[in-house]
Formats: structure tokens, C-alpha cells, sequence
């Protein structure tokens, strides 16, 4: 079946709100959610995965526990990155304001091909941004968004790592590294956006290396603009799943709900 941009949206908001997720933090990870969809990430599959992983209580014990400069760490408290991701973009984007390049290593949360949306969001605002995590099978994953370039581009494996490393080292004063655990990811947003787009250079002159893969933002963004114009084409029974939950927000029309103007 197709949907709509503006469908996918809606049902996606709805099943944040079923599990507790404040409407702002819902209305984020919703856009996550769609724009993932439509450029071919899994968008819908990845919040049926992490569901459990939205608790409403997880968003009152994100704390930051370390800053050091333009170093910040924080503990996710459990909570999926599908809610972080944009949360702590949008931390960065105020950091960034008074250091050109700022460091984030955000812990204990979850991590998935989704954070490329934060990563463009940055993007749309004028920085540069950077994510890298590993993923559950050992993958070091990277994911790099700059305004010169309309869609994220990724890269992964052991040259991608090399390359990324010794780039950052050079670029960045007072880089910091930290073991990459399965259950963390690394946000950089940096003024430097020149540093991101050599990076991409680099990536791209290696790419024939067998311990480097690469997705290009011209095959994101062609598969958005096919969604955007056709509708996306979405798995049926996914779709009722989500709605299923979805309608779990509804609110049933009792004496009481009526008192306090719903129903």
C-alpha cells in the first residue's frame, strides 16, 4: 500500500503518544520516524523494533554527567535514540553558538540508520554534523550531513573508521575518543563544515576498498523524491500493527472523559 508523507506522520505521532512521549518529543520522533521512510531507511520497521525502548519516564532521567570544553556526555537513560537523536541535535545547535566544533557522546540508549535525520536536521540549520556508532553485529557506522550536500552520506567499515579518525584527530582541537559501546552514539556539529565535505573526498577516493561501504545522498534523496510524488510504499501488516497501537491514544467516550473535554 501507499502513504502519504503527511499519513505516515500522523500514525507515527500517534504511536509515540501511545507510549507516554510528550507531544513535542512525539511530534520529533515522528518526523525521525517519516523522513527515514521515505528515503529508504526502515523508518516504520525501526520504531516497531525500539518501541520498548520509549518510556515516558526515560525522558526525566536524561542528565548530563560530564562537560569538558567542547565535550558533553550524557546518559540516555534508556530511552530510544528515535527521541534522543533530534533532543540532542538540538543541545548541540545551542553549544555550537559559543564553540565551533562540539563533541556529544550520548550513552545508554539505542542507536539505528535513523540518526541520519538529527544529522540533516543540523545540516538544514547551517553546520556541519557527524554520527558514528557501532552497531549490534561490531559495525562502525558513520554518518556525515552538510548544508553543500541535500542528503546525508554514510560510510562504514575499518577504512571508514581509519579515515574518519585521522580526519577528526587533525580537524578538531582537543579531540577527545572514547570506546564506542553498542548502546551509545557520537554527535559532532561543527561551524567547520569544509572539514565534513573533505571527509566525504576522502571516503569517496577509498571507496573501492573492500573494508569501506558507502550510501551516497544522491540514492537518499532519489528514493524520497519517489515516496514524496507516488506515496510510500509501505508493508501492509506493519501498517496495521502501527495503527493498531496507534489507537491506543484514543480516548473513550465516558462521563469522565467528557468532564475533562475529550471524548
Amino acid at each position: 500500500m501507499r502513504v502519504s508523507y503527511v499519513e505516515l506522520f500522523n500514525l507515527s505521532k500517534k504511536v509515540f503518544s501511545a507510549y507516554g512521549i510528550p507531544n513535542g518529543c512525539a511530534e520529533d520522533g515522528a518526523d525521525v520516524v517519516t523522513w527515514s521512510e521515505f528515503i529508504g531507511l526502515g523508518g516504520m520497521k525501526t520504531l516497531l523494533e525500539e518501541m520498548t525502548d520509549m518510556q515516558p519516564s526515560g525522558m526525566d532521567g536524561i542528565k548530563l554527567i560530564e562537560k569538558d570544553e567542547n565535550f558533553y556526555l550524557f546518559d540516555g537513560n534508556e530511552q530510544s535514540a528515535l527521541v534522543l537523536g533530534k533532543l540532542m541535535a538540538d543541545y548541540a545547535l545551542g553549544a555550537a553558538e559559543v564553540n565551533q566544533t562540539v563533541r556529544i557522546y550520548t550513552q545508554n540508549t539505542t542507536r539505528s540508520r535513523l540518526l541520519a535525520q538529527p544529522a540533516s536536521y543540523i545540516a538544514s540549520r547551517g553546520l556541519g554534523c557527524i554520527i558514528n556508532y557501532k552497531t549490534e553485529t561490531g559495525v562502525l557506522r558513520w554518518i556525515l550531513a552538510t548544508p553543500e550536500i541535500e542528503y546525508p552520506v554514510f560510510a562504514e567499515g575499518e577504512k571508514a573508521e581509519e579515515i574518519m579518525q585521522e580526519v577528526l584527530s587533525s580537524g578538531i582541537k582537543n579531540y577527545r575518543t572514547r570506546a564506542t559501546n553498542s548502546d551509545a552514539f557520537w554527535l559532532t556539529c561543527t561551524t567547520k563544515t569544509a572539514l565534513i565535505t573533505s571527509s566525504i573526498r576522502k571516503l569517496r577516493q577509498s571507496a573501492q576498498s573492500k573494508n569501506l561501504f558507502m550510501t551516497e545522498s544522491a540514492q537518499l534523496k532519489a528514493s524520497f523524491e519517489k515516496a514524496f510524488y507516488n506515496g510510500a510504499n509501505v508493508d501492509e501488516g506493519l501498517w496495521a500493527t502501527l495503527t493498531e497501537i496507534g489507537n491506543k491514544t484514543l480516548v473513550k467516550a465516558t462521563e469522565e472523559s467528557r468532564r475533562h473535554g475529550a471524548g
